[in-house]
């Protein structure tokens, strides 16, 4: 699988070209390519062992590629602070149109695990549903080209020494 047929990767392709010129598309790939591989690498599903769910295997917790006729996803159970208690899907890449077709598929897939939510990258200005909420938010410029005007992005001093040590604040 080539992280160029996955539609939702594009704005990830685009923006590592241009923050890392020629070499950005291929660390997407790699990065990708790590996901690919966790669909079948039993020691990523080990992750589970501490954990004890009825009629849940060790391979159910493995990435899985998932193909619909709406479209298809590369995803994964996770659970928010370890907790077994809210799972949640990690959708790493898909290339649905309908973020409905995408809620109802991942419910489908994984309803083993009941999860509540679903997480996936997504640019700015894609429509959210009503009920949706960003988890995070990722800026990345070159500093000089970043406007600190409004004082929601800053540059600090890292808190760790040469030797690693925590240095008093």
């Amino acid at each position: 699988m080539k992280v160029q047929n996955w539609l939702s990767l594009a704005p990830q392709i685009e923006l590592s070209a241009r923050l890392f010129g020629s070499r950005g598309p291929q660390m997407v790939e790699d990065w990708f390519q790590l996901h690919i591989d966790r669909i079948t690498d039993p020691g990523f599903a080990r992750f589970s062992d501490h954990m004890d769910l009825p009629g849940v295997a060790t391979a159910d917790y493995n990435q899985r590629h998932v193909v619909t006729n709406l479209g298809q996803l590369i995803g994964g159970i996770r659970f928010f602070a370890q907790n077994l208690d809210h799972p949640f899907v990690e959708v790493i890449a898909h290339d649905f149109d309908d973020l409905g077709g995408l809620r109802k598929c991942v419910a489908r897939e994984w309803a083993l695990f009941k999860p509540r939510d679903l997480r996936f990258i997504s640019e700015p200005d894609v429509p959210l549903p009503a009920k949706a909420r960003v988890d995070m938010t990722i800026h990345a410029a070159r500093y000089s080209n970043m406007n600190g005007a409004d004082g929601r992005v800053t540059l600090s001093l890292s808190l760790f020494s040469a030797r690693g040590s925590i240095r008093d604040c």
